[in-house]
């Protein structure tokens, strides 16, 4: 192999030769490359930086805004506590206002009731009739003063329609009957239901029909007796 030799620049050598050789970044002596001057960085380092910056502002930013809204949160939740005590102040006068009317009319009837029991008391000639009339008329005065609160009546019909748990209640023993198709069916109202926006807020008190089957047998057995009795 041929050693290559560098040949040193002849003395008094012209100065710009030496400055195109300092251009190329190698040293004049002995080639090797130079280290760059400082305070100059590669153009892909340079961007890297400017990216590292952008990020470090996008999270500087964005806590920012996280801790404005965690104050805003808190702003609001204080608010929402003060609404809320404010409103359980009120709570008793705005209860009070809305069913005062019909506490009124329900203490009106409570002295009607008791002016029918004196007045029915002391009067020997009142019949049983007389006293009847009076609570039937009371009873539609407290369905009228409901309605006006939209409160209205429903009243099953008997021998029609079909019991339903949902808007009535059983009072008493079922009905005995022999015809099966009455079996669970309504056989008398005893007290209307009562409804507000299609929502039951007191169902019907009913009675219902049963079948029985020992009824019917009863029944033919009875009416075969009177047959032998007439022949």
């Amino acid at each position: 192999m041929t050693d290559k030799t560098i040949t040193p620049a002849p003395a008094g050598a012209d100065a710009g030769q030496s400055e195109a050789i300092d251009s190329l970044g190698t040293s004049p002596v002995d080639g090797r490359p130079l280290d760059p001057p400082v305070g100059d960085h590669p153009a892909g380092s340079a961007t890297l930086h400017d990216k590292v910056l952008a990020v470090q502002e996008g999270v500087d930013k964005l806590l920012e805004r996280f801790d404005e809204k965690l104050l805003h949160d808190e702003a609001r939740t204080n608010e929402i506590k003060r609404l809320n005590a404010e409103l359980d102040k009120h709570k008793p006068d705005a209860r009070l206002i809305i069913v005062r009317p019909l506490v009124d009319q329900m203490v009106r009837h409570l002295d009607e009731i008791q002016w029918f029991v004196q007045r029915y008391q002391g009067q020997s000639d009142a019949t049983a009739e007389d006293f009847l009339e009076a609570l039937e008329w009371l009873h539609e005065s407290i369905e009228q003063a409901l309605g006006e609160h939209d409160v209205t009546a429903y009243r099953p019909q008997a021998g029609k329609d079909s019991f339903d748990g949902r808007r009535h209640s059983v009072v008493g023993d079922p009905v005995p009957t022999e015809d099966p198709s009455l079996s669970r069916v309504v056989e008398r109202c005893v007290r209307p239901g009562f409804e507000c926006d299609g929502k039951v807020v007191a169902r019907a008190i009913v009675r219902i029909y049963r079948y029985d089957e020992k009824t019917r047998s009863s029944g033919r057995h009875s009416d075969s007796g009177r047959a032998r009795e007439r022949s």
